[in-house]
């Protein structure tokens, strides 16, 4: 008569190779589990503004030149005000890696509300001089955005993120004609 092995026929048994199991599956996961970060969708600026060119816009199109290494356009629109082409208003938005945001916002529209719109209802905090031109700084009330507006020729352009002061002064320079 064949001796059977006690290991495989007790409770205690069961419970140890249900755990080898368990341990054998948690080192598999452990070193095939890779967390999904979360898919940025980026947008071809590039063509928007050439797309908005052919509709001779009344003003020329701030874009940062260079755009910073790493830097990913989210969102890019350019729109004529209806039923008067010589308005428009442009919007340029950037993510930046470490979840930092960039954007800028352009108008010669004199629609009152925009300066509060772009700056999420931003208190007026001082000015910042970027390359001889004074800038108007705005915070917001929650402190994490900044921006930087300036008028000229009937157009207003405002730079806004979750910059440092000088960071946004080096993208409104980066926009300057």
């Amino acid at each position: 008569m064949a001796k059977t092995d006690r290991l495989s026929q007790s409770v205690g048994g069961m419970v140890l190779t249900i755990g080898l199991g368990l341990g054998l599956v948690g080192l598999i996961a452990l070193f095939t589990f890779r967390p999904q970060q979360p898919e940025i969708r980026t947008v071809d600026y590039e063509s928007v503004v050439a797309a908005a060119e052919l509709q001779d816009p009344p003003f020329t199109l701030a874009v940062p030149d260079p755009v910073p290494a790493g830097w990913l356009a989210t969102s890019a629109r350019y729109r004529p005000v209806i039923g008067n082409p010589e308005l428009a208003t442009w919007n340029l938005g950037f993510y930046i890696p470490d979840d930092d945001y960039a954007g800028l916002a352009q108008t010669n529209a004199p629609d009152g509300d925009f300066i509060r719109e772009n700056t999420v209802s931003g208190v007026r905090s001082g000015t910042q001089e970027v390359n001889g031109v004074e800038w108007i700084r705005y915070r917001s009330e929650e402190g994490r955005r900044t921006s930087l507006v300036s008028e000229s020729n009937g157009v207003t352009l405002l730079v806004t993120g979750t910059l440092s002061d000088t960071e946004l002064g080096e993208l409104a320079a980066s926009v300057q004609e």
